[in-house]
């Protein structure tokens, strides 16, 4: 099945290869594969967060179309429910560049990027996990129908990857883990419009985080902030809170 899309021009290479993210659902990429079986290929289509490696959305069928793209896209924002902002990064593929592709990251306030044509460096860790994903289970597989590597790629992705395989650049978690270990909540602080309250302890800890693209809130000393009580906080905190503590 070919499809025909009005395509909208290819978005500028905004992520520039920058894979290193200090935030969850500020920057996901996509990109789609194809694997054997002896019914036909199966394609797959699917979003990671960079921040933690996770799969964050995929979807799987017999044809190579937008609304395959379109699917992997809406369980991402259903089970993230990610600010507007987002940073979306892809190849310049037509399932991407379509319109209702395109429209769809517009109505969630997404920010398209695409890698240069031709050019797999700038996606480099969505390759990386595909060549993953084909080196560890697809290579040792001869799947009968695509339902069959439909369940095991499932299993890969969601029991294996995300939840138990170690990743150097996770400090050798998991994404989940990974997740879980700096896991924070943000909440706006009432006093600074604009600005964040970043907090993993429920009790006392806070810390404040700028606006501007790149904060490290790990390396920002104590504060005070108009209304808002700034504090460092410890690294392994698991609970989750949201609210703010006023000067008293």
């Amino acid at each position: 099945m070919v499809e025909h899309h009005k395509l909208a021009p290819p978005a500028p290479n905004r992520l520039d290869r920058r894979f290193r993210v200090a935030r969850p659902d500020r920057v996901w990429a996509g990109d789609m594969t194809v694997i054997p079986t002896r019914a036909g290929w199966l394609h797959l289509t699917m979003l990671l967060d960079l921040y933690s490696r996770r799969v964050v959305g995929w979807a799987m069928g017999s044809q190579r179309t937008q609304a395959l793209s379109l699917a992997a896209l809406r369980m991402a924002i259903e089970q993230r429910r990610p600010a507007p902002g987002l940073l979306h990064h892809s190849d310049q593929g037509s399932q991407y560049a379509g319109a209702l592709y395109q429209d769809q990251l517009a109505q969630q306030g997404f920010v398209a990027s695409m890698s240069r044509k031709g050019n797999a460096y700038d996606n480099a860790v969505v390759e990386s996990f595909f060549g993953n994903l084909k080196n560890e289970l697809v290579h040792h597989r001869n799947f009968a129908t695509r339902e069959e590597a439909r369940a095991e790629i499932f299993d890969y992705m969601e029991l294996f990857y995300n939840r138990r395989r170690a990743h150097a650049t996770l400090q050798y978690m998991s994404p989940v883990d990974y997740e879980d270990s700096h896991r924070v909540t943000e909440t706006n602080c009432p006093g600074n419009p604009g600005y964040l309250i970043v907090s993993r302890d429920p009790d006392k800890l806070f810390i404040f985080l700028g606006n501007q693209e790149g904060d490290d809130p790990l390396n920002r000393p104590p504060q005070r902030l108009n209304k808002c009580v700034i504090h460092r906080f410890p690294f392994r905190v698991r609970r989750e809170v949201q609210h703010t503590t006023p000067f008293t």
